[in-house]
């Protein structure tokens, strides 16, 4: 264990010695201030029904930053390894796998959880400000960290795998930014697809016909060798009548 908190603690000093991280911390600070600017001006000049915690995160600052930083965190993970040469050193050191690979995605959490601790005083500034709480309950707050937290350890493992494939930091973070939003794209078209199939699934009406009941698919299961085959059953019921 000694061994993996020597290998986190060099993956968090690596990261914040290097420009790449108060690049993304600008970034991000940026453009989720003129995020929080614009909803406070909106909520000052109307009144609304929602608080400032919902307007921020159904915002679409905060989802176009929230999808970048992901490439930009980890994009270095796994490439600057193998550009600097280092990744030999390192897989041959007395270490297991498991453990540099997990010091690398631990170390991106930690760059990742440090990057929204400032966004916390937009909780102190808005009752300020607006004279009304950001948030209805004390459980929005928990349950939006933890949700933050979730998205976190989801997104990171799927920005780490483009730095395995190549060297190129910026290759990486393209197939990063390419990557990132598919289960964001894919899960609605996977539900409405589920909801397709099992409303075809569904059966139709009862029909009688000279004293024989039967009962018809939906429309979407109907194909000409069913109503073939129907067609004929019926007619051997009405020739046994």
């Amino acid at each position: 264990m000694h061994k993996f908190w020597t290998l986190l603690s060099r993956e968090v000093r690596s990261y914040f010695y290097s420009p790449i991280a108060y690049v993304v911390m600008i970034f991000f600070l940026i453009i989720s201030g003129i995020d929080f600017y614009f909803q406070v001006s909106f909520m000052n000049q109307r009144q609304v029904q929602y608080t400032i915690q919902e307007a921020f995160f159904n915002s679409i600052f905060f989802w176009f930053a929230f999808v970048l930083i992901f490439p930009l965190i980890t994009m270095r993970l796994f490439a600057e390894e193998f550009k600097l040469g280092t990744i030999e050193p390192l897989t041959t050191a007395p270490v297991r796998d498991w453990q540099v690979v997990l010091s690398k995605f631990f170390g991106a959490l930690v760059s990742y959880v440090i990057l929204w601790i400032p966004t916390l005083l937009y909780c102190w500034i808005f009752p300020r400000i607006a004279n009304q709480p950001a948030a209805h309950a004390a459980g929005a707050y928990v349950g939006s960290s933890l949700m933050l937290l979730l998205l976190g350890v989801f997104y990171l493992p799927i920005g780490c795998r483009p730095s395995v494939l190549t060297r190129h930091q910026i290759v990486a973070a393209i197939i990063s930014v390419c990557a990132i939003p598919a289960p964001v794209v894919l899960g609605p078209g996977a539900y409405a697809a589920l909801r397709s199939r099992q409303t075809s699934c569904e059966p139709g009406p009862l029909i009688v016909s000279n004293g024989v009941t039967a009962q018809l698919s939906s429309p979407n299961q109907q194909t000409s060798h069913e109503s073939r085959r129907y067609y004929r059953w019926n007619r051997t019921m009405e020739d046994r009548r």
